[in-house]
């Protein structure tokens, strides 16, 4: 049985200027009706920068390729960040393992 899952943010990665790691606090502050400062610092669960640079697009302009997924729990959610699909916030699954593949 999977978990119920609901897309905070329906843009592709590439299709917005923020940073991975803003997008994903402010869909997980959006998720659980809280303020972005009421939330523990995101560089406490995963290397911001390292996710940044995922869903960055590359020195050269162009973009990542896609197939990028990262999970992780953060705030008692569970977030999938996916390179074609945006940020997926879900109810904090016990055995999500951080991850990442492309």
């Amino acid at each position: 049985m999977g978990l119920a899952r609901h897309r905070v943010t329906g843009q592709n990665m590439r299709q917005t200027p923020d940073p991975a790691s803003t997008r994903v606090v402010k869909a997980v502050a959006r998720s659980r009706g809280v303020d972005v400062t009421d939330l523990p610092p995101l560089h406490d669960v995963v290397d911001t920068e390292a996710l940044d640079a995922l869903f960055a697009p590359r020195l050269s302009g162009e973009p990542r390729p896609e197939g990028i997924t990262v999970r992780f729990s953060y705030a008692g959610r569970d977030v999938v960040v996916r390179s074609e699909s945006g940020v997926e916030v879900g109810p904090s699954d016990a055995t999500c393992e951080p991850s990442a593949t492309d």
